[in-house]
């Protein structure tokens, strides 16, 4: 089976986040509306969630060679530990 890795889809996409938390920072400095500000941490948060689902869907396609290997009821408790906290 063919492993369908997206290690550059995810990078582009961290760099996006970090563009999108960047700007946000400006917002902040520059006083802008607080509701204009909240609408782009709830977009930076949607994209961090994705970028989530997408490590995991690497993770579980064997992508991280390095990463120490669970049972699937490890895996359970990361992925809802991690969505609880989103």
């Amino acid at each position: 089976m063919e492993k369908k890795c997206k290690k550059n889809a995810i990078i582009a996409n961290v760099r996006r986040v970090s563009g999108q938390v960047q700007g946000i920072e400006k917002m902040i400095n520059e006083g802008r509306d607080v509701a204009d500000i909240l609408q782009q941490v709830n977009a930076s948060a949607s994209a961090l969630r994705s970028i989530a689902k997408q490590l995991l869907q690497d993770y579980s396609d064997g992508c991280f060679a390095k990463s120490k290997k669970m049972d699937k009821n490890d895996l359970a408790k990361l992925i809802d530990q991690l969505f609880k906290n989103m």
